[in-house]
């Protein structure tokens, strides 16, 4: 899942999107690539997690500063959240986006 950002997230039908929502269930992650797109990207981290306790994995594609100074918003925004991984994202997620992308996994109630 993304915040709407990508291209490929523009042709996705609405039922699909439901249907990854019903797959998924109490997991999900969302990719940002561009300061207004982090800042949406906090918003729906926040509004998925509804503070309930959740496991966060915090990735970036060549934005470990980016990364860096999302890190305490995150922690300020879930409150019940702990970062359990923090890395590189792989080559293939982070070619549409290109440098500077940002992705959080999250995994509520665990």
């Amino acid at each position: 899942m993304t915040d709407g950002t990508l291209r490929s997230e523009a042709y996705i039908g609405r039922g699909q999107r439901l249907t990854r929502k019903i797959i998924i269930g109490k997991a999900d992650a969302y990719l940002a690539s561009g300061t207004r797109a982090k800042e949406k990207l906090l918003h729906h981290v926040e509004e998925f997690c509804n503070d309930r306790p959740a496991m966060l994995a915090l990735m970036n594609g060549d934005a470990a500063e980016e990364a860096a100074a999302m890190k305490p918003l995150l922690k300020k925004a879930i409150k019940q959240g702990k970062i359990v991984a923090e890395d590189q994202i792989t080559a293939t997620l982070a070619i549409n986006p290109g440098p500077g992308l940002v992705g959080i996994g999250i995994l509520v109630d665990p």
